[in-house]
């Protein structure tokens, strides 16, 4: 990805290289990223019963 500045900021708006589409701010997705990183490591209930 290129951007305009070297450094990221949180108020910065990030795009989709390949189809244009929003993806919000770079604060909401380090949010995102970090809640499903979360999930990840959480057992499963499945996985507990095996």
């Amino acid at each position: 990805m290129r951007f305009e500045r070297e450094e990221i900021r949180e108020t910065d708006i990030i795009t989709c290289a390949a189809c244009g589409h929003n993806l919000g701010t770079m604060a909401a997705i380090r949010e995102k990223m970090n809640k499903a990183y979360q999930r990840l490591k959480q057992p499963s209930a499945a996985r507990k019963l095996q």
